[in-house]
């Protein structure tokens, strides 16, 4: 009996190495060169959006150092603050829409407004 249960002890051991060794195997596999490409580009990538982030926000932090900068010079200098409403009432009399493109998309949009009736266009 002893011997009996020795011999299927050193069955089950040699299974479970023969499957433990296969399993090993299957579980390490290389990496396609597809999926290589595809998780290069996929870094490559969020570099790009992270540097360009990093860009923007300094560009934003700089812009608004310079507007403090410029305040502070002017305050130091005594510098009066234009009038805008005085620069809204000079402009009343001019184009509405200096630039040529302004004016179509405008005129496109008029022209793509849903209107009440041909006649009035409103």
């Amino acid at each position: 009996m002893r011997v009996y249960t020795a011999v299927t002890y050193i069955l089950l051991c040699v299974l479970y190495y023969i499957y433990t060794a296969n399993s090993s195997e299957k579980s390490i596999q290389p990496i396609s060169a597809s999926r290589v490409t595809l998780l290069e580009a996929k870094s490559e990538n969020q570099k790009r959006h992270r540097n360009h982030n990093k860009r923007k926000r300094h560009k934003k932090i700089r812009h608004k150092n310079k507007k403090t900068k410029m305040s502070r010079m002017n305050k130091e200098k005594d510098v009066k603050k234009k009038d805008k409403h005085k620069n809204k009432q000079s402009k009343m009399g001019k184009d509405k829409y200096k630039s040529n493109s302004k004016r179509k998309r405008y005129h496109r949009y008029l022209k793509n407004r849903i209107s009440c009736c041909k006649v009035c266009k409103s």
